[in-house]
């Protein structure tokens, strides 16, 4: 991740037996892990952490963290940056 609190959050995907699996950690914690679900629409890569919904482009995941007055969502309540984008390392 390239921003809120010196990178913070991470997230971590594995490939198991053709299912992809993630984890995401706030610096030593697991906060959240599960199965995840990527779908490729030709245009773009669209990925879902649970109720955590991205777009994969290559090397990087970027997530909307926040949504607006009809529709209201937080995904990471200390970053208040409306798109986080997480860098593959």
């Amino acid at each position: 991740m390239e921003s809120c609190e010196n990178s913070r959050f991470q997230i971590i995907i594995n490939k198991k037996k053709g299912e992809y699996f993630y984890i995401i950690t706030d610096k030593n914690k697991t906060i959240a892990k599960g199965k995840a679900k990527i779908t490729d629409n030709q245009k773009y890569i669209s990925i879902m952490l649970g109720l955590i919904g991205g777009i994969f482009s290559g090397k990087d995941i970027q997530i909307q963290n926040y949504g607006n007055d009809m529709n209201q969502f937080i995904h990471f309540t200390q970053c208040d940056e409306k798109y986080l984008t997480f860098v593959k390392r």
